[in-house]
């Protein structure tokens, strides 16, 4: 599998990014942002995280994400991820079967003999399928459709780029700094020291306000602070949830009433797929899919996607396997 990094401004909230990534089902992961948990900027104040930035593939966990609160696109703020050179680093190129190769020797291909034997041997479903996609794959070989694809990798070119960007990095920070040792420098001479000892509770981490220990809400709608009232509060909330006021923790008998089993509502699922239903399967398959881990694209059975009624042996050894399952 290829590194696969799917990034932007999704516009969706953590909740609904996580629900689309469950619908593409292709595994990806989101990456974890370390300094904020939005990235949404209205009326100067940090709301929803609505950019994002997933991975999957070969792309390992990355070094760190985090948002840049020193870049302003006016209603949003930007999100950034690093790998490490070594994840990126693609792996040495597969032999693929190569589908405009196959199309030329299409006939040949779908008419070979060793088709036909896999279709006559007795147990052919039963010994697996990795006996059928090597002899799928011996075939495409011997009618030369398997091809390399050209290693054009960019690590080289990777790693010299990110060298020279952290050096400049490391110069705009030491630049920056500068600026601004210069502008406090300037309002302790002006006898400024209010913004002095802003500047340095910012360095010292003083300016932060926990909201762990925050008030709760009592049960009357007033806000309690007081650690034994709210400790009181806490334990009336999970009083009320052991004794299951609203009844919603009910045992699974209580829950089997209320649904009771329904009958099968398609009985026509059970009957065997048919000849006319696999091609049609075929014909609205889309090309250029990728292929499992058998490495067996699409295009291989879609070769019979035409033939009226299965003929050739690959469209016989096809039917087989799909009414054997």
């Amino acid at each position: 599998m290829r590194h696969i990094i799917l990034m932007g401004d999704f516009n969706l909230d953590v909740k609904k990014v996580l629900l689309l990534n469950s619908r593409i089902g292709i595994g990806l992961q989101r990456a974890h942002f370390i300094n904020s948990k939005g990235s949404r900027v209205h009326n100067g104040k940090t709301g929803n995280m609505i950019a994002h930035i997933l991975y999957g593939g070969e792309a390992g966990r990355p070094l760190y994400a985090k948002v840049l609160r020193s870049v302003d696109l006016s209603d949003h703020m930007p999100v950034v991820a690093e790998w490490d050179a070594v994840d990126l680093v693609k792996s040495k190129p597969k032999p693929q079967i190569n589908t405009k190769k196959l199309e030329k020797v299409k006939d040949q291909f779908i008419s070979e003999n060793i088709f036909q034997v896999l279709f006559d041997l007795p147990d052919t479903l039963k010994s697996g399928s990795e006996y059928i996609v090597k002899e799928i794959w011996s075939t495409a070989e011997k009618l030369k459709a398997v091809s390399i694809p050209e290693n054009n990798t960019l690590h080289e070119k990777y790693t010299t780029v990110k060298k020279a960007v952290l050096v400049s990095k490391r110069a705009d920070v030491k630049e920056r700094n500068s600026k601004i040792l210069e502008r406090i420098c300037c309002e302790y001479k002006n006898r400024n020291f209010r913004k002095v000892w802003s500047w340095l509770k910012f360095q010292a981490n003083r300016f932060r306000k926990s909201i762990i220990d925050g008030p709760v809400l009592h049960k009357n709608g007033n806000l309690v602070s007081e650690t034994s009232e709210k400790c009181e509060v806490w334990s009336s909330h999970f009083e009320e949830l052991a004794k299951d006021s609203s009844g919603n923790s009910k045992c699974s008998t209580q829950w089997s009433s209320l649904m009771p089993l329904l009958e099968t509502a398609y009985p026509e699922c059970d009957l065997s797929v048919t000849w006319e239903e696999i091609i049609w399967a075929l014909k609205t398959t889309p090309n250029n899919k990728a292929p499992g881990v058998d490495g067996i694209p699409s295009e291989v059975w879609k070769l019979v996607q035409y033939e009226k009624q299965p003929k050739s042996p690959l469209a016989k050894l096809l039917l087989r396997i799909i009414s054997g399952i």
